[in-house]
């Protein structure tokens, strides 16, 4: 690991993973002496700064580094699990991939999805599973488009399967991901050549 850690002058100048400091600055004895000949206001201000690097690596930490995730990485994570439920046939866990308003263009429609409520009691994926002869979706290609903070276009592909694992067939679709301030990401916008 790349860590440049130099007690005396400035705690660090350059650090990879935080966990790894945190670590190397607890056992470093000449820290420890560092602060024992400093004055009363130089060791709180140590000890706060151990604090600080300890939470770090907390489990809340933890949880808050997945909810950060890259933009690019969490709108794949995003697009995993909507075909994870997509295909599982699970209505209410594929509407929480969405973003809502939703809209999907599709068939030379264009259809706006409200709410999550109105969405999940409107969708039937065991009745388009019967009506089609599907019984799962798989990701042929997922390619990003554009990137920003709060916002990700992905060039998706996927193919359709038979219960005989035979091809329905093969969709180009553009996916337009955002990150909501309460909610996370999700996926606000689909336009797709499949009917």
């Amino acid at each position: 690991m790349n860590c440049l850690l130099t007690i005396s002058s400035h705690p660090f100048e350059a650090c990879e993973s935080k966990q790894y400091f945190s670590s190397a600055l607890l056992t470093d004895s000449r820290f420890f002496k560092q602060a024992h000949s400093t004055s009363k206001a130089g060791r709180s201000l140590i000890a706060l700064f151990i604090i600080v690097l300890t939470s770090l690596s907390s489990p809340s930490a933890a949880r808050a580094d997945a909810l950060a995730l890259e933009p690019e990485a969490a709108a794949r994570a995003v697009m995993e699990e909507f075909l994870v439920a997509f295909n599982a046939r699970d209505e209410a866990r594929w509407a929480k991939t969405l973003l809502f308003p939703h809209v999907r263009i599709s068939s030379g429609d264009v259809v706006v999805h409200p709410t999550y409520e109105g969405f999940v009691a409107a969708a039937d994926l065991e009745a388009f599973a019967k009506r089609i002869n599907w019984q799962r979706t798989v990701w042929d290609s997922i390619e990003t488009v554009h990137v920003a903070q709060n916002k990700v276009h992905l060039k998706v592909r996927f193919t359709r399967y038979t219960p005989a694992n035979e091809v329905l067939a093969t969709y180009d679709s553009l996916y337009i991901l955002q990150r909501h301030a309460e909610l996370g990401w999700g996926i606000r916008a689909r336009s797709s050549f499949a009917p």
